[in-house]
């Protein structure tokens, strides 16, 4: 595995010296992610460990389903999502929603004896970021960061109601409505706003190298900076569903918005890179499939054109209530593997009537067709898995030179050790020396012996 600093720059200039960070494309692998959802599931068969875990960031398996947990994300209440960064080498995750009550209901974590009150009340969208090789965090957005200004030492309305925050500290984004924190007192719901930029609930996220920015879903499609300061609201596309309603449809196909899904930008079959969401509603009868993907238009949000999906064989059951007309389900995530090109899925399905099971398939846009790939299990136990992301093994964030000493700064989903390693011409046949090994990272230094040198970090 070897990986280099940025997409498109092979070398870099420093002073009267040139250094080259090698890209091989060929010899980059990834490896796939996803977040868990909140189910809420309390179970657990050994004391102390959730059957079924919250807001958890898994490695996935791309040969059988089977996952490994990273780590815990931070809990907000409703939605998660992870989307990468090919700027920075980051995940980027998402929770949380805009106020949907204006009472004040408790909520919880996995832990239903832990309450907190007043949990919808406020708005609670969440951005963050985790570095795989470092597990470092940190907040990109929140709209309510701690402490709360509703608390103890100061209880507003002396009403001995506080509200609770969450979330790692980040600023309040300028899309939110309102802009000030609700408070224990402000009951009305003119209080409960949502902006015309403001997404809540977001259902995933994809980063477009080629646009600079992020496009998320909460059912609309937003376009968003980096920072996620900026955000715009571009529409809401609809698919168009088939249906055996010709009375009401008469062209067979049901508009159906508010569902999409899971963007991503995938390399298409003619070379192309589309921006591409999918159909995540479960249990719409279709006529023959709810397996859905949409090409969407990155600057209107509307639909280029829809490809349908086709049931796995030796997939789960879609909906145990009608399993004849509900064939696919709905897909709730969606990949593809810059290496390979292989695109992946999730699919929503019943096996053993385990309403936690999630299905890793392999899709081909060209037929349809999909193939089960596994269940995404941590052992025998189901995850909810909503949405997925590649993340490349090894990506070169930075090199800087101090006069004679140039420091290799890099993040990615492989693990230590690492190598440093040089070669004083990249004619073939290249040998590389190992400057050092045995690095755990995130950066190492080496001295300028020569005027020029290729240098890459290396896995073995």
């Amino acid at each position: 595995m070897n990986k280099h600093l940025f997409r498109n720059l092979l070398c870099t200039l420093i002073a009267l010296f040139t250094f080259c960070l090698i890209r091989d494309a060929s010899a980059q692998t990834y490896q796939l992610f996803g977040i868990s959802g909140m189910q809420q599931d309390s179970t657990q068969t050994v004391p102390g460990v959730y059957d079924h875990k919250d807001h958890t960031l898994f490695r996935i398996n791309t040969a059988n389903g089977a996952l490994t947990k990273i780590v815990t994300m931070p809990w907000v209440i409703d939605s998660q999502s992870i989307g990468y960064c090919s700027l920075n080498g980051l995940i980027y995750h998402t929770g949380g929603d805009g106020a949907y009550r204006d009472g004040q209901n408790n909520v919880h974590d996995q832990d239903p004896n832990v309450l907190t009150p007043g949990g919808a009340f406020q708005d609670n969208q969440y951005m963050g970021t985790v570095n795989l090789l470092t597990l470092a965090m940190a907040g990109v957005y929140n709209a309510n960061p701690c402490p709360n200004p509703d608390n103890p030492s100061n209880d507003i309305g002396n009403d001995g109601l506080y509200l609770p925050c969450f979330g790692l500290p980040a600023p309040v984004p300028p899309w939110v409505l309102p802009q000030y924190r609700r408070d224990s007192t402000q009951t009305d719901s003119t209080n409960r706003i949502t902006g015309p930029n403001e997404p809540s609930g977001i259902r995933g996220l994809a980063w477009s190298t080629e646009l600079n920015s992020w496009y998320v879903s909460d059912g609309n499609i937003y376009k968003m900076s980096l920072d996620g300061m900026t955000c715009t609201n571009l529409g809401n596309p609809t698919f168009y569903i088939p249906t055996d309603d010709t009375t009401t449809y008469p062209d067979g196909l049901r508009p159906y918005s508010g569902e999409c899904k899971a963007p991503a930008f995938i390399k298409m079959p003619s070379g192309e890179t589309k921006l591409l969401v999918s159909y995540r509603h479960d249990k719409t009868t279709s006529g023959n499939t709810n397996g859905w993907i949409m090409m969407v238009d990155p600057v209107t949000a509307t639909n280029n054109g829809q490809i349908a999906l086709n049931y796995p064989p030796g997939g789960g059951v879609a909906d145990v209530d009608n399993p004849d007309v509900v064939q696919f389900g709905g897909l709730l995530g969606l990949a593809q593997n810059p290496q390979t090109g292989v695109i992946y899925g999730i699919r929503k399905a019943f096996q053993n009537d385990n309403a936690f099971t999630r299905e890793l398939v392999t899709i081909n846009l060209t037929t349809g067709n999909t193939t089960l790939v596994g269940i995404l299990n941590e052992g025998i136990y189901g995850q909810a898995i909503t949405t997925l992301a590649f993340v490349p093994d090894i990506l070169v964030t930075s090199i800087t030179r101090t006069n004679d000493i140039l420091t290799f700064t890099w993040t990615g989903a492989a693990q230590p050790t690492f190598s440093l390693q040089t070669t004083a011409s990249l004619t073939p046949p290249v040998t590389w020396s190992t400057v050092a090994s045995g690095l755990s990272g995130p950066t190492t230094t080496t001295s300028i012996t020569n005027s020029q040198g290729f240098f890459r970090i290396h896995k073995p």
